[in-house]
């Protein structure tokens, strides 16, 4: 590997000391470029590192009253999940109170709860690549955070796919009609693109150091594909198999039991597919990973668009499926 960027970082508690970081990008045949991210001076956990020295896993003595904590990044991830809720809450009782119940249904519900899956997702993403490294989280915490988000998530969206391929099941099964399901997907990616116009301006304000590594890294980021365009459309589609078949076997179920074992199934998929982070959502992934460099954007839609699809018609082709849900 060879430093391709270097970016000025204002570190926190520093007086605004710039450091030269070097981004290292690694590269191997058949593979995308991934990230190694650089070291920089921890003014939290084992002491404080000024800025000529780089820490070392060697305790330095208490840190100064005021640097900023491995929970503090956490804790302001957290903050902006809540406001998330709260916000797309209010959004929903304010155009189920303004437009009529058609509108509602098929684009405002649509847009509010793909905006909200995809805000959570880019923010655990930041989680999941940052924070082991530069927060000391460690896969209990994350699984956890993960699964709560997913429960309440599927509890607040009020019947909302923001899934094209859930939307288009539900078309397939005769629960909805063309012209709804067409503004539903519209109203999908409209929302997914502005949870990431929107999270990204919130990236900009750099409120822990979470976000200063994100922000610098955001215009070069590294792709959640990492494996073969084959192997990544079969993991996705194998995905898709078990997240749509659950759909399909607990549709009549009460919401107490059927919303826990979706959320459990879909933590379970993230954990144990991380080749292509198990998205199963055409415009979810869009929205994430498609700016990300390494494969192209034909790649990107094989993978993660025509794996579910293709797995969604053979699963409502055959029998079995039909048999489930009766």
């Amino acid at each position: 590997g060879r430093p391709l960027w270097k970016f000025p970082v204002r570190l926190p508690g520093q007086q605004q000391v710039q450091r030269e970081v070097g981004a290292q990008v690694w590269h191997s045949q058949g593979c995308p470029p991934r990230w190694r991210l650089p070291q920089l001076p921890r003014p939290w956990g084992w002491g404080w590192a000024g800025p000529g020295h780089v820490s070392s896993g060697v305790p330095l003595g208490p840190a100064p009253q005021g640097a900023p904590r491995p929970m503090a990044g956490l804790n302001v991830s957290l903050s902006f999940f809540f406001a998330t809720f709260a916000l797309c809450q209010a959004a929903r009782r304010l155009s189920k109170a303004l437009l009529p119940a058609g509108a509602y249904a098929s684009f405002a519900r649509e847009a509010v709860g793909a905006a909200q899956l995809g805000a959570c997702c880019l923010e655990m993403r930041v989680l999941v690549e940052l924070g082991p490294w530069a927060g000391g989280f460690g896969p209990d915490l994350l699984l956890t955070l993960l699964f709560l988000l997913l429960l309440a998530h599927w509890a607040t969206c009020d019947g909302a796919a923001a899934n094209p391929t859930v939307s288009l099941q539900e078309l397939l099964l005769a629960e909805a009609s063309v012209p709804c399901t067409l503004l539903a997907l519209a109203a999908q990616g409209l929302g997914m693109q502005t949870a990431r116009v929107l999270t990204r301006r919130y990236w900009a304000w750099e409120l822990s150091d979470l976000h200063v590594l994100q922000s610098l890294m955001d215009a070069h980021c590294s792709s959640a594909l990492r494996t073969s365009v084959l192997h990544g459309t079969l993991v996705e589609g194998a995905c898709a198999f078990f997240f749509h078949l659950s759909l399909l076997r607990f549709r009549n179920s009460l919401p107490v039991y059927r919303v826990p074992l979706t959320a459990l199934l879909v933590t379970f998929m993230a954990y144990t597919g991380p080749f292509t982070s198990a998205f199963f959502n055409p415009a979810l992934a869009a929205s994430v990973t498609f700016q990300c460099s390494g494969p192209t954007l034909l790649e990107y839609a094989q993978v993660y668009w025509l794996g579910p699809l293709t797995v969604l018609l053979l699963l409502l082709s055959v029998r079995c499926p039909r048999d489930l849900i009766r």
